[in-house]
């Protein structure tokens, strides 16, 4: 017997969530990139993490891209203040480890969309 498939799930990249932008920002950080520009600033975010996130709709995908002599998922620099914004939420006790969706903001739609500003707790 063969499983009935779900319904078809869309990975929103951060294109999708900034249509107005460039496709291809001035500057692109890898995954590694953008993760170590975190790690500079004291907040620590790892690969499961973001992918957390990115499961959970909190955080777009990356575009994958040939960058440097090999396919790379690409970020635009603003997503170094959607992380750090999420992980800060986290630390201060507005989400959980895979969901950092309880504050105040994530229930304005498209808040996170935007460029992150201080929440009010939930």
């Amino acid at each position: 017997m063969v499983a009935a498939a779900g319904p078809a799930t869309t990975k929103a990249t951060w294109a999708d969530w900034r249509p107005g932008e460039p496709p291809q920002p001035d500057e692109v950080l890898t995954r590694d990139e953008l993760l170590d520009r975190l790690a500079t600033e004291g907040v620590t975010v790892s690969v499961d993490d973001l992918q957390n996130w990115q499961r959970a709709g909190v955080v777009p995908y990356g575009i994958r891209r040939w960058h440097r002599g090999a396919t790379r998922m690409l970020y635009p620099p603003w997503m170094v203040d959607l992380l750090r914004h999420l992980r800060v939420q986290q630390q201060a006790g507005r989400g959980s480890a895979t969901s950092p969706t309880s504050c105040a903001c994530s229930r304005t739609p498209g808040f996170h969309r935007q460029v992150p500003q201080p929440c009010q707790p939930a």
